[in-house]
Protein backbone atom coordinates (compact mmCIF):
# COMPACT_ATOMS: atom_id res chain seq x y z
CA UNK A 1 0.00 0.00 0.00
CA UNK A 2 2.73 2.14 0.32
CA UNK A 3 2.65 4.30 -2.59
CA UNK A 4 6.23 4.75 -3.92
CA UNK A 5 8.60 7.72 -3.16
CA UNK A 6 9.92 9.66 -5.90
CA UNK A 7 8.17 8.81 -9.31
CA UNK A 8 10.27 11.43 -10.68
CA UNK A 9 9.42 13.25 -14.11
CA UNK A 10 11.65 13.32 -17.13
CA UNK A 11 14.56 16.09 -17.13
CA UNK A 12 13.80 18.71 -19.69
CA UNK A 13 15.88 21.45 -19.32
CA UNK A 14 15.83 24.91 -21.45
CA UNK A 15 18.89 27.01 -22.71
CA UNK A 16 18.30 29.57 -20.43
CA UNK A 17 17.53 27.65 -17.16
CA UNK A 18 20.62 25.29 -18.01
CA UNK A 19 22.58 28.74 -17.72
CA UNK A 20 20.84 29.64 -14.79
CA UNK A 21 21.77 26.08 -13.04
CA UNK A 22 25.09 26.53 -14.06
CA UNK A 23 25.41 29.77 -11.93
CA UNK A 24 27.59 29.32 -8.50
CA UNK A 25 25.73 27.55 -5.71
CA UNK A 26 22.17 27.02 -7.45
CA UNK A 27 20.41 23.52 -7.45
CA UNK A 28 21.09 21.31 -9.86
CA UNK A 29 18.49 18.63 -11.37
CA UNK A 30 19.32 15.42 -9.03
CA UNK A 31 20.11 18.00 -6.19
CA UNK A 32 18.43 17.52 -2.82
CA UNK A 33 16.76 21.10 -1.39
CA UNK A 34 14.47 22.26 1.20
CA UNK A 35 12.95 25.72 1.50
CA UNK A 36 14.87 28.16 3.10
CA UNK A 37 12.60 29.47 5.28
CA UNK A 38 8.74 29.51 6.40
CA UNK A 39 7.09 31.62 3.53
CA UNK A 40 8.89 29.75 1.13
CA UNK A 41 5.92 27.42 -1.26
CA UNK A 42 6.07 24.67 -3.51
CA UNK A 43 2.75 24.84 -5.23
CA UNK A 44 1.04 22.80 -8.58
CA UNK A 45 -1.37 25.10 -10.04
CA UNK A 46 -3.39 26.91 -7.82
CA UNK A 47 -2.92 24.24 -4.96
CA UNK A 48 0.27 24.50 -2.49
CA UNK A 49 2.01 21.16 -1.63
CA UNK A 50 4.38 22.35 0.89
CA UNK A 51 5.78 24.57 3.05
CA UNK A 52 8.94 25.88 4.40
CA UNK A 53 7.83 25.34 8.01
CA UNK A 54 7.41 21.51 7.49
CA UNK A 55 11.39 21.26 6.54
CA UNK A 56 10.76 18.58 4.01
CA UNK A 57 14.06 17.52 1.84
CA UNK A 58 12.95 17.58 -2.16
CA UNK A 59 14.69 16.16 -4.94
CA UNK A 60 15.43 18.97 -8.10
CA UNK A 61 13.33 17.33 -11.24
CA UNK A 62 13.74 19.48 -14.13
CA UNK A 63 14.09 23.23 -14.68
CA UNK A 64 11.98 25.58 -15.64
CA UNK A 65 12.42 29.46 -16.98
CA UNK A 66 11.63 30.58 -14.16
CA UNK A 67 10.94 28.04 -11.86
CA UNK A 68 12.02 24.70 -10.38
CA UNK A 69 9.74 21.09 -10.26
CA UNK A 70 10.77 19.86 -7.15
CA UNK A 71 9.87 16.29 -5.36
CA UNK A 72 9.52 14.92 -2.16
CA UNK A 73 7.43 11.39 -2.21
CA UNK A 74 4.29 12.36 -3.62
CA UNK A 75 4.40 15.95 -2.74
CA UNK A 76 5.50 17.30 -6.28
CA UNK A 77 5.52 20.94 -7.41
CA UNK A 78 6.96 24.04 -8.50
CA UNK A 79 9.43 26.41 -6.55
CA UNK A 80 11.00 29.47 -7.17
CA UNK A 81 15.14 29.17 -7.13
CA UNK A 82 15.81 31.87 -4.82
CA UNK A 83 13.55 29.64 -2.22
CA UNK A 84 15.46 26.45 -2.30
CA UNK A 85 18.88 25.78 -0.54
CA UNK A 86 21.05 22.29 -1.16
CA UNK A 87 20.79 20.23 1.32
CA UNK A 88 24.32 19.75 2.28
CA UNK A 89 24.76 23.91 2.32
CA UNK A 90 21.67 23.88 5.38
CA UNK A 91 23.32 21.10 6.70
CA UNK A 92 26.64 22.88 7.15
CA UNK A 93 24.56 26.07 8.02
CA UNK A 94 22.61 24.09 10.86
CA UNK A 95 26.10 22.44 12.39
CA UNK A 96 27.99 25.90 12.68
CA UNK A 97 24.98 27.14 14.50
CA UNK A 98 25.34 24.00 16.65
CA UNK A 99 28.79 24.91 17.06
CA UNK A 100 27.71 28.58 18.46
CA UNK A 101 24.10 27.71 20.34
CA UNK A 102 23.37 23.71 20.48
CA UNK A 103 19.93 23.25 21.65
CA UNK A 104 17.34 20.68 20.85
CA UNK A 105 15.26 22.58 17.94
CA UNK A 106 18.91 22.24 15.80
CA UNK A 107 19.66 18.76 16.36
CA UNK A 108 16.11 17.87 15.35
CA UNK A 109 16.75 20.29 12.06
CA UNK A 110 20.20 18.32 11.76
CA UNK A 111 18.12 14.55 12.12
CA UNK A 112 15.88 15.38 9.62
CA UNK A 113 17.80 17.00 7.01
CA UNK A 114 20.69 14.05 7.54
CA UNK A 115 17.11 11.39 7.41
CA UNK A 116 16.47 13.27 3.87
CA UNK A 117 19.66 12.20 2.57
CA UNK A 118 19.46 8.61 3.35
CA UNK A 119 21.52 8.80 5.87
CA UNK A 120 19.72 7.28 8.71
CA UNK A 121 22.25 6.26 11.54
CA UNK A 122 23.70 9.47 11.85
CA UNK A 123 19.88 11.47 11.76
CA UNK A 124 18.69 8.83 14.61
CA UNK A 125 22.00 10.22 16.90
CA UNK A 126 20.92 13.55 16.19
CA UNK A 127 17.08 12.87 16.95
CA UNK A 128 18.99 11.27 20.24
CA UNK A 129 20.99 14.45 21.29
CA UNK A 130 17.61 16.72 20.58
CA UNK A 131 16.07 14.28 23.09
CA UNK A 132 18.85 15.01 25.74
CA UNK A 133 17.67 18.58 26.10
CA UNK A 134 13.73 17.87 25.73
CA UNK A 135 13.11 14.42 26.72
CA UNK A 136 9.40 14.69 26.43
CA UNK A 137 8.79 15.97 23.07
CA UNK A 138 6.36 14.20 21.36
CA UNK A 139 7.84 15.90 18.01
CA UNK A 140 11.20 14.62 18.16
CA UNK A 141 9.90 11.13 19.39
CA UNK A 142 7.38 11.27 16.10
CA UNK A 143 10.88 12.51 13.91
CA UNK A 144 12.95 9.80 15.17
CA UNK A 145 10.28 7.00 14.62
CA UNK A 146 10.00 8.52 10.82
CA UNK A 147 13.78 7.81 10.39
CA UNK A 148 13.31 4.49 11.86
CA UNK A 149 10.33 3.87 9.55
CA UNK A 150 12.43 4.98 6.65
CA UNK A 151 15.49 2.48 8.07
CA UNK A 152 12.97 -0.49 8.22
CA UNK A 153 13.02 -0.99 11.98
CA UNK A 154 9.63 -1.03 12.40
CA UNK A 155 9.58 -1.94 16.54
CA UNK A 156 11.28 0.96 16.95
CA UNK A 157 9.03 3.07 15.03
CA UNK A 158 5.91 1.96 16.84
CA UNK A 159 8.17 2.22 20.03
CA UNK A 160 8.59 5.99 18.96
CA UNK A 161 5.15 7.03 17.83
CA UNK A 162 3.78 5.09 20.66
CA UNK A 163 5.56 7.86 22.82
CA UNK A 164 4.77 10.65 20.68
CA UNK A 165 1.03 10.10 21.29
CA UNK A 166 1.66 9.71 24.80
CA UNK A 167 3.89 12.69 25.16
CA UNK A 168 1.32 14.63 22.39
CA UNK A 169 -1.49 13.82 24.79
CA UNK A 170 -0.24 14.69 27.68
CA UNK A 171 0.74 18.26 26.23
CA UNK A 172 -2.09 18.91 24.65
CA UNK A 173 -0.57 18.59 21.11
CA UNK A 174 -3.28 16.90 19.33
CA UNK A 175 -1.51 17.21 16.15
CA UNK A 176 1.54 15.45 16.90
CA UNK A 177 -0.81 12.91 18.22
CA UNK A 178 -2.36 12.63 14.95
CA UNK A 179 0.92 12.48 13.23
CA UNK A 180 2.02 9.98 15.36
CA UNK A 181 -1.53 7.65 15.02
CA UNK A 182 -1.06 8.12 11.98
CA UNK A 183 2.25 7.11 11.15
CA UNK A 184 1.83 3.68 13.00
CA UNK A 185 -1.24 2.99 10.92
CA UNK A 186 1.57 2.86 8.10
CA UNK A 187 4.15 0.62 9.83
CA UNK A 188 1.51 -1.88 10.16
CA UNK A 189 0.47 -1.63 6.61
CA UNK A 190 3.97 -2.19 6.21
CA UNK A 191 4.12 -4.88 8.88
CA UNK A 192 0.97 -6.90 7.10
CA UNK A 193 -1.28 -5.69 9.84
CA UNK A 194 -3.75 -3.50 7.68
CA UNK A 195 -7.37 -4.09 9.90
CA UNK A 196 -4.75 -2.71 12.92
CA UNK A 197 -3.78 0.00 10.41
CA UNK A 198 -6.83 1.04 9.49
CA UNK A 199 -7.91 1.20 13.14
CA UNK A 200 -5.09 3.78 13.96
CA UNK A 201 -5.86 5.99 10.48
CA UNK A 202 -9.28 6.07 12.08
CA UNK A 203 -7.88 7.07 15.16
CA UNK A 204 -5.83 9.58 13.98
CA UNK A 205 -8.89 11.06 11.77
CA UNK A 206 -11.11 11.83 14.95
CA UNK A 207 -7.83 13.84 16.37
CA UNK A 208 -7.80 15.75 12.83
CA UNK A 209 -10.68 15.13 10.26
CA UNK A 210 -9.59 17.28 7.71
CA UNK A 211 -6.27 15.69 7.12
CA UNK A 212 -6.48 14.47 3.63
CA UNK A 213 -3.42 12.81 3.68
CA UNK A 214 -4.73 10.06 6.36
CA UNK A 215 -8.07 9.80 4.06
CA UNK A 216 -5.80 8.51 1.13
CA UNK A 217 -3.79 5.77 3.15
CA UNK A 218 -6.74 5.08 4.66
CA UNK A 219 -8.29 4.12 1.71
CA UNK A 220 -5.63 2.19 0.18
CA UNK A 221 -5.68 -0.07 3.35
CA UNK A 222 -9.13 -0.20 2.95
CA UNK A 223 -9.04 -1.14 -1.01
CA UNK A 224 -6.11 -4.30 0.05
CA UNK A 225 -8.86 -5.67 1.77
CA UNK A 226 -10.70 -5.33 -0.93
CA UNK A 227 -13.56 -2.99 1.16
CA UNK A 228 -13.68 -0.81 -2.48
CA UNK A 229 -16.83 0.80 -1.14
CA UNK A 230 -14.99 2.63 1.86
CA UNK A 231 -12.21 2.94 0.06
CA UNK A 232 -13.80 5.33 -2.64
CA UNK A 233 -15.65 6.84 0.35
CA UNK A 234 -12.46 7.99 1.66
CA UNK A 235 -10.73 9.44 -1.28
CA UNK A 236 -13.84 11.36 -2.43
CA UNK A 237 -13.32 12.35 1.66
CA UNK A 238 -9.89 13.51 0.33
CA UNK A 239 -10.98 15.22 -2.65
CA UNK A 240 -13.05 17.14 -0.73
CA UNK A 241 -10.48 18.21 1.69
CA UNK A 242 -8.20 19.24 -1.84
CA UNK A 243 -10.07 18.74 -5.25
CA UNK A 244 -6.69 19.38 -6.60
CA UNK A 245 -5.02 16.75 -5.68
CA UNK A 246 -3.91 14.85 -8.71
CA UNK A 247 -2.52 11.51 -6.80
CA UNK A 248 -6.24 11.50 -5.03
CA UNK A 249 -7.88 12.15 -8.27
CA UNK A 250 -5.66 8.85 -9.93
CA UNK A 251 -6.46 6.64 -6.56
CA UNK A 252 -10.12 6.83 -7.37
CA UNK A 253 -9.45 6.40 -10.98
CA UNK A 254 -7.55 2.76 -9.49
CA UNK A 255 -10.54 2.00 -7.27
CA UNK A 256 -12.79 2.81 -9.87
CA UNK A 257 -10.96 0.83 -12.39
CA UNK A 258 -11.11 -2.16 -10.09
CA UNK A 259 -14.42 -1.73 -9.53
CA UNK A 260 -14.96 -1.94 -13.49
CA UNK A 261 -16.44 1.51 -13.40
CA UNK A 262 -13.97 2.19 -16.98
CA UNK A 263 -16.09 5.56 -18.13
CA UNK A 264 -15.63 7.54 -15.09
CA UNK A 265 -12.26 5.82 -14.12
CA UNK A 266 -10.81 7.54 -17.60
CA UNK A 267 -12.81 10.93 -16.11
CA UNK A 268 -10.60 10.63 -13.04
CA UNK A 269 -7.13 9.59 -15.08
CA UNK A 270 -7.65 12.49 -17.41
CA UNK A 271 -8.01 14.94 -14.67
CA UNK A 272 -4.96 13.55 -12.80
CA UNK A 273 -2.94 14.38 -15.74
CA UNK A 274 -4.67 17.76 -15.96
CA UNK A 275 -3.59 18.65 -12.44
CA UNK A 276 0.21 16.73 -13.23
CA UNK A 277 1.09 16.27 -16.57
CA UNK A 278 4.13 14.32 -15.28
CA UNK A 279 2.81 11.86 -12.97
CA UNK A 280 3.59 8.87 -15.15
CA UNK A 281 1.23 6.27 -12.96
CA UNK A 282 -1.82 8.39 -14.91
CA UNK A 283 -0.94 8.46 -18.11
CA UNK A 284 -0.24 4.50 -17.85
CA UNK A 285 -3.62 3.74 -16.32
CA UNK A 286 -5.37 5.70 -19.03
CA UNK A 287 -2.98 3.92 -21.16
CA UNK A 288 -4.56 0.87 -20.29
CA UNK A 289 -8.39 1.49 -20.76
CA UNK A 290 -7.80 3.18 -24.00
CA UNK A 291 -6.20 -0.02 -25.02
CA UNK A 292 -8.13 -2.54 -23.26
CA UNK A 293 -11.68 -1.58 -21.87
CA UNK A 294 -14.64 -4.36 -23.38
CA UNK A 295 -16.32 -1.54 -24.52
CA UNK A 296 -14.94 -0.63 -28.30
CA UNK A 297 -16.04 3.10 -27.85
CA UNK A 298 -13.57 3.45 -24.69
CA UNK A 299 -10.88 2.06 -27.04
CA UNK A 300 -8.32 3.88 -28.93
CA UNK A 301 -5.25 2.38 -30.07
CA UNK A 302 -3.16 5.15 -31.56
CA UNK A 303 -4.25 7.25 -28.05
CA UNK A 304 -3.05 4.61 -25.71
CA UNK A 305 0.35 4.05 -27.59
CA UNK A 306 0.97 7.66 -26.62
CA UNK A 307 -0.40 7.66 -23.58
CA UNK A 308 1.80 4.60 -22.78
CA UNK A 309 4.55 6.13 -24.00
CA UNK A 310 4.36 9.23 -22.17
CA UNK A 311 4.38 7.20 -19.03
CA UNK A 312 7.15 4.77 -19.60
CA UNK A 313 9.03 8.37 -21.26
CA UNK A 314 8.62 9.91 -17.59
CA UNK A 315 10.18 6.70 -16.49
CA UNK A 316 13.07 6.10 -18.58
CA UNK A 317 10.78 2.60 -19.20
CA UNK A 318 12.30 0.80 -15.62
CA UNK A 319 9.07 0.20 -14.42
CA UNK A 320 7.73 -3.17 -15.13
CA UNK A 321 3.69 -2.08 -14.77
CA UNK A 322 4.14 0.80 -16.95
CA UNK A 323 6.12 -1.47 -20.05
CA UNK A 324 2.36 -3.86 -19.34
CA UNK A 325 0.54 -0.89 -20.15
CA UNK A 326 2.94 0.06 -23.28
CA UNK A 327 2.22 -3.44 -24.50
CA UNK A 328 -1.31 -3.34 -24.28
CA UNK A 329 -1.28 -0.23 -26.13
CA UNK A 330 0.62 -1.95 -28.99
CA UNK A 331 -1.53 -4.68 -29.17
CA UNK A 332 -4.80 -2.31 -29.67
CA UNK A 333 -2.62 -0.97 -32.23
CA UNK A 334 -1.94 -3.91 -34.03
CA UNK A 335 1.82 -4.40 -33.50
CA UNK A 336 1.90 -7.53 -31.66
CA UNK A 337 5.84 -7.27 -32.03
CA UNK A 338 6.37 -4.19 -30.20
CA UNK A 339 4.02 -5.59 -27.70
CA UNK A 340 5.81 -8.63 -27.03
CA UNK A 341 9.00 -6.84 -27.16
CA UNK A 342 7.78 -4.56 -24.01
CA UNK A 343 5.95 -7.45 -21.84
CA UNK A 344 8.96 -9.68 -21.78
CA UNK A 345 10.40 -6.78 -20.81
CA UNK A 346 7.83 -5.94 -18.27
CA UNK A 347 8.03 -9.75 -17.17
CA UNK A 348 12.08 -9.77 -16.67
CA UNK A 349 11.57 -6.55 -14.32
CA UNK A 350 8.59 -7.76 -12.41
CA UNK A 351 10.56 -11.35 -12.06
CA UNK A 352 14.17 -9.01 -11.01
CA UNK A 353 11.69 -7.22 -8.31
CA UNK A 354 9.97 -10.42 -6.48
CA UNK A 355 5.81 -10.03 -8.13
CA UNK A 356 4.49 -12.79 -6.95
CA UNK A 357 3.76 -15.57 -8.44
CA UNK A 358 0.17 -15.03 -9.45
CA UNK A 359 0.98 -12.00 -11.00
CA UNK A 360 3.76 -13.18 -12.78
CA UNK A 361 1.34 -15.91 -14.37
CA UNK A 362 -0.92 -13.16 -15.57
CA UNK A 363 1.72 -11.17 -16.99
CA UNK A 364 3.07 -14.30 -19.16
CA UNK A 365 -1.03 -15.26 -20.14
CA UNK A 366 -0.44 -11.48 -21.74
CA UNK A 367 2.48 -12.72 -23.52
CA UNK A 368 0.80 -15.67 -24.59
CA UNK A 369 -2.05 -13.74 -26.02
CA UNK A 370 0.47 -11.18 -28.17
CA UNK A 371 2.59 -13.76 -29.72
CA UNK A 372 -0.65 -15.67 -30.82
CA UNK A 373 -1.78 -11.78 -32.17
CA UNK A 374 -4.40 -11.65 -29.64
CA UNK A 375 -5.22 -8.23 -27.33
CA UNK A 376 -5.35 -7.70 -23.75
CA UNK A 377 -8.96 -6.86 -22.29
CA UNK A 378 -9.81 -6.41 -19.00
CA UNK A 379 -12.57 -8.21 -17.36
CA UNK A 380 -16.37 -6.66 -18.83
CA UNK A 381 -18.16 -3.85 -17.02
CA UNK A 382 -20.44 -4.78 -14.15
Amino acid sequence: MERSIGRLAAVVLTASATVAAAQEGAPKVGDQVVLKDPTATVTLGDRTVAKGDESRVFRVVKIGQQLMFVASGERRGWAKPADLVPVDQEIEAVEKALDDRPNSALFARRGLLLAGKGDYDRAIVAYEQALKGAPRSAPLYAGRAAVYFAKGEDDRALADFDDAARFGDDAGDTATVARALHGRGNVLVHKGDIEGAIGYYTESLQRDSKAARVFLDRSAAFDAVKRYDRALQDVDAALKLDPNDPIAHYDRGVYRLGLRDYDRALVDFDRAIQLDPDYAPSHGARALILAAAPDPKLRDGKGAVEAAKRACDLTDSKEYHLLADRAAAHAEAGDFAAAVKDQRRSIELATAANLPAPALDLARDRLTLYNAKKPFRLPPAK
